[in-house]
Order: C-alpha cells, then sequence, then structure tokens
C-alpha cells in the first residue's frame, strides 16, 4: 500500500477563472516544488475538514503552484 502523505501549504490567493472554475495559488513548503514534475499533476488539499483535487498549471518545480 503507498504511504499519503501531507504538507503544510498557504492559500496565496483564490480568483475566477471563468466556466465555473476557481484559480487558487499554494505556497507549499519549499522543499515540495521539485515533486512538482509536469503541468496537468493533481495535488488533493485538505482544509477545515473538506478535501479536493487540483491540477497544477503552473511551472514544473517551481513555486507557487497555481
Amino acid at each position: 500500500m503507498t504511504e499519503v502523505r501531507y504538507y503544510p501549504a498557504r492559500l496565496a490567493s483564490r480568483s475566477d477563472a471563468g466556466g465555473g472554475m476557481t484559480l487558487v495559488t499554494l505556497e507549499p513548503e519549499p522543499g515540495i516544488a521539485p515533486s512538482y514534475t509536469s503541468p496537468g499533476q493533481y495535488v488533493e488539499v485538505r482544509a477545515q475538514g473538506e478535501t479536493g483535487y487540483f491540477a497544477l498549471a503552473g511551472v514544473p518545480g517551481e513555486l507557487p503552484w497555481e
């Protein structure tokens, strides 16, 4: 079974992206940046008892994540 890990991140911004979508910008710990290796990779975000999945669209390996 694969171990699931969660890392703290800060929600830096949130805005309407049109078409019912929302653009969020996350600032995870700097050591996590290299784990983002290709556009479209997704992350699971947990906050206040809720969970959501978000596809990453920024530059792989760089921060912040969008």
